[in-house]
C-alpha cells in the first residue's frame, strides 16, 4: 500500500505541473458546461417540417440543400399564386411521404421551365415536377381540375405512380364542392368539407431506441450533445497525459528501478488506472461547479444526472487514452489518434446532426460510440425512463472491460516481442 501511495503523489505532482493537463482539466470542461445555455430554437427536424411547404427563392435555388432523403422531392412551378393554388399544395403536401418546393413562375415562360426541369435533374435532387397552370382558379371554378395542372413524370423515381394517385385523390377532393361563383366560396367549401373529414396523422415509429421527445426537449438535447462534443477532448487528452507520464518512465528507466524496489507491474498500473479515474472524477467536479456558477438555464434533465453521465463517460475516454498512450509508446502518435477519434465518434454518435434519417449501417455503427449511449441515456432521462440508469452502467463496464482487456492482451503481446 505505501508503494501505490507513493505512486500516487509522485503522478499527482507530475501531472499539476503540467499546463496541457491543467487546460484539460479545467478550462475545456468548463467551457463545455458553458454550452449548456445555448438554445438553438430554429433547428427542427425534417421530420417536423413533413407537412411545411419549402418556399425557393426562385427556380434556379437547389433543392438538395433542403432535402430529406426518406421523401419523395416534388418541385412545384405555380404560374397562378393565387389563395386556392396554396391550399392545393398545402392537401398535397400532407400525403405523408413527398416534399413539397414551391418556386414562383408566373412570369416564367414555359420554354424557361423545361429547361429548369432539364437543371434539376442533371444537377439537383429533384426529379418529378408539377405545374399549376396561369389559370388554375378559373378551371377550378370551372371544375376542371385536371385541365389546371400538369405533372411530368420523368420515370426516375418509382414513387411516381404512387404520386400520381394521391395527385388524383387530391384533385377529386377539389370537386366534390358545388360549383361556385368566386374563389372565396369555393374556398369556405373546401375548409369546410376539410373540417368535416376526420383528421389525418403522421406518426413516426422510433427505431427502438429513441424517446418520444417534444420539440422544447429537442431543443435542450442539442444543448446537452454539444456539451458531450467538447468534454469529450478534454477526457481524451487528460488520459493522454497521463499515458505520457507512463512512456516518459518507461524511457528514463524509471519503471525499471521501481521493479527492482520490489514494487509490481500490477501495482503500478493500479496507480495509473486510478489516477486516470481520479481525473475524470476530477473534471466531473469542476463541470458541477461551473453549472453552478455559469449555467441559469434548464437544460432538460438535473445536474446531477448529467454529471452522472459525463463521469461515465470520462471514465471510458480517460482509460481509451491511457491504454492507447502506454500501448504505441508514443505519445504524439496517441494525441493524432485521440484527435482523430474525437472528430469521428463525435460525428458518428451524433452530436452533431440527428442520425435520424440516416441509413440503417449509420445507425448502427453510431452504437459503437460512447457518446451515443450517452445521449440516448440523457433522452430516456428526459421522458422519465428509469431503466436508461442501469443500461448506462452496464454499457460502461463493458467498455472498460474491453478497454482493459485489450490493454492487457498489448502488453503480454508487446512483452513477448
Amino acid at each position: 500500500m505505501n508503494a501505490l501511495r507513493t505512486l500516487l503523489i509522485m503522478n499527482l505532482k507530475l501531472l499539476l505541473r503540467n499546463k496541457g493537463f491543467l487546460f484539460f482539466l479545467f478550462v475545456v470542461p468548463v467551457f463545455s458546461v458553458m454550452l449548456l445555455n445555448i438554445r438553438l430554437d430554429g433547428i427542427s427536424s425534417s421530420k417536423e417540417k413533413l407537412q411545411d411547404i419549402i418556399e425557393l427563392k426562385d427556380v434556379e435555388e437547389k433543392v438538395i440543400y433542403e432535402r430529406d432523403y426518406t421523401l419523395m422531392p416534388i418541385l412545384v412551378y405555380d404560374k397562378s399564386m393565387t389563395e386556392l393554388s396554396g391550399y392545393f399544395l398545402k392537401q398535397l403536401a400532407q400525403g405523408g411521404i413527398y416534399q413539397i418546393y414551391h418556386v414562383d413562375a408566373a412570369n416564367i415562360p414555359d420554354e424557361k421551365i423545361a429547361d429548369n426541369m432539364e437543371f434539376h435533374i442533371d444537377k439537383d435532387a429533384a426529379l418529378s415536377f408539377l405545374c399549376l397552370n396561369q389559370d388554375f382558379d378559373k378551371k377550378l371554378l370551372e371544375g376542371r381540375v385536371e385541365d389546371s395542372i400538369t405533372f411530368y413524370k420523368t420515370g426516375q423515381d418509382e414513387r411516381e405512380e404512387l404520386f400520381f394517385q394521391s395527385l388524383e385523390q387530391t384533385a377529386a377532393a377539389f370537386q366534390k364542392p358545388e360549383k361556385s361563383k368566386d374563389t372565396e366560396s369555393l374556398l369556405k367549401q373546401l375548409q369546410t368539407l376539410e373540417n368535416a373529414l376526420p383528421k389525418k396523422e403522421v406518426t413516426f415509429l422510433n427505431n427502438g431506441l429513441a424517446s418520444d421527445l417534444n420539440d422544447a426537449q429537442k431543443i435542450k438535447l442539442y444543448s446537452i450533445k454539444f456539451s458531450v462534443a467538447i468534454v469529450t477532448i478534454a477526457f481524451l487528452y487528460a488520459g493522454i497525459f497521463i499515458a505520457q507520464t507512463a512512456v516518459e518512465e518507461k524511457n528514463n528507466l524509471v519503471y525499471t528501478r521501481l521493479k527492482l524496489t520490489g514494487t509490481g507491474e500490477v501495482t503500478y498500473m493500479l496507480a495509473k488506472i486510478i489516477i486516470t479515474l481520479m481525473t475524470a472524477f476530477l473534471q466531473t467536479v469542476i463541470m458541477g461547479i461551473g453549472i453552478a456558477v455559469f449555467v441559469k438555464t434548464d437544460f432538460g434533465i438535473s445536474t446531477w444526472n448529467y454529471l452522472l453521465l459525463i463521469g461515465l463517460l470520462g471514465m471510458i475516454f480517460c482509460t481509451m487514452s491511457l491504454v492507447t498512450g502506454i500501448l504505441l509508446n508514443n505519445v504524439m502518435s496517441a494525441s493524432y489518434l485521440a484527435f482523430m477519434t474525437w472528430c469521428i465518434s463525435s460525428m458518428l454518435a451524433g452530436l452533431y446532426f440527428p442520425l435520424d434519417d440516416a441509413s440503417r449501417m449509420l445507425r448502427n455503427t453510431s452504437r459503437l460510440m460512447p457518446q451515443r449511449w450517452t445521449v440516448i441515456a440523457a433522452e430516456g432521462m428526459m421522458v422519465k425512463d428509469s431503466s436508461v440508469y442501469f443500461m448506462i452502467l452496464c454499457i460502461t463496464a463493458a467498455y472498460l472491460v474491453i478497454i482493459m482487456s485489450t490493454g492487457a492482451i498489448g502488453l503480454k503481446y508487446g512483452r513477448n516481442e
